[in-house]
């Protein structure tokens, strides 16, 4: 009995899996060829393929498998994130970037909390935990959309670098917060301590599986294993989450319209002025700050956070889930669709002789 069970469950996991990753690749291909950004279709595919239409997938059939997807893609994006930022444009703007994926997260989850609180008439830690998933961007989405233009380094280089970063930071706080809405209870030195632990073990651990993944691959002759990069990168991102984890840190550091036009005309300008105004080594023009006021995509790891809180049942996550839903939807539509004509207007883009 106990052999059958385990087969079943192995099943599943490869049924679950197959068909998410061949949606996923159908959905990739399909968004190339009508222009728009992928995670649209991953949501509205998602839709179909679940509960609420063909019901391919069910979620309450598959918590284990589902928990698993959810949180090996969350690490593994994150650590996807961090491999497209670059150092050497990273040190002109370090000063912006700390702020933006800080206290830039810290003030749009606390903003968007107030606006879920007031609109929806939640509590207060649904609205808190609504705000710090909302608070994350999507570096994947906007690494596609910034290769098929011309924008001046030193911008793009910052966008990616503070979606990358506060990807990590909002993912720590919704951590955070979810563990004091199942906890009950909220004490300001203990919470501190376990963010503090969070975040330092977790960056403890992502560096080490760092700098030993960067050893095993190279091409020194200590690089043994330089053929199999690709395998590696997956097994430091399971190894790097479930030590850092297990050591008490956070694995993520390691690897509805009114909210939402309040989040892309309020809170994202209320954020980036607050957060550039400090950095006079950075130098930002007019016309930069506009354009990063504007860009603010958010996607797969809002997604990925959601789908957590909606399978754990979370009180209020039905709220939780169609504010993230449509936030995802309208950024990328209305933000990741004009990003390119928003730079073209603000003269951010680099001519073909330059």
């Amino acid at each position: 009995m106990e052999t059958s069970i385990h087969t079943i469950a192995s099943n599943n996991l490869l049924i679950l899996f197959s068909v998410v990753a061949m949606t996923g690749i159908v959905c990739s291909k399909l968004s190339e060829k009508i222009n728009i950004p992928d995670v649209v279709l991953f949501l509205i595919a998602g839709i179909f393929i679940g509960p609420s239409v063909f019901k391919f997938i069910d979620i309450s059939s598959y918590q284990i498998e589902n928990q698993l997807i959810l949180t090996f893609g969350s690490a593994f994006i994150l650590y996807l994130g961090g491999k497209e930022i670059s150092l050497k444009v990273l040190k002109n703007v370090r000063i912006t970037v700390l702020l933006l994926s800080t206290l830039g997260v810290l003030i749009s989850t606390f903003m968007m909390k107030e606006v879920v609180g007031l609109t929806f008439e939640v509590s207060s830690m649904t609205a808190l935990l609504a705000g710090a998933i909302i608070a994350s961007t999507d570096p994947a989405t906007l690494v596609p959309i910034f290769n098929s233009i011309k924008i001046k380094d030193k911008v793009k280089q910052t966008v990616i670098s503070e979606f990358a970063f506060n990807d990590a930071t909002g993912a720590i706080l919704t951590s955070a917060v979810l563990a004091i809405i199942l906890s009950g209870k909220f004490s300001l030195k203990e919470n501190l301590y376990s963010l503090s632990t969070m975040v330092i073990v977790g960056i403890t651990i992502g560096i080490m599986t760092g700098i030993l993944l960067l050893k095993l691959v190279n091409d020194k002759p200590y690089g043994i294993l330089k053929d199999f990069a690709p395998i590696i990168s997956i097994i430091s991102v399971i190894i790097s989450y479930e030590l850092s984890t297990k050591l008490g840190g956070s694995g993520y550091m390691s690897c509805f319209i009114v909210s939402v036009i309040c989040l892309i005309f309020i809170v994202r300008p209320v954020s980036v002025i607050l957060c550039t105004i400090f950095d006079k080594n950075a130098n930002w023009s007019k016309k930069e700050i506009l354009f990063m006021m504007w860009v603010r995509e958010t996607g797969v790891i809002p997604t990925a956070l959601c789908g957590i809180i909606t399978s754990m049942k979370i009180p209020g996550y039905e709220v939780i889930s169609s504010v993230v839903f449509m936030t995802i939807l309208i950024t990328l539509i209305i933000q990741g669709s004009t990003t390119k004509y928003i730079a073209n207007k603000l003269g951010l883009l680099e001519l073909d002789n330059e």
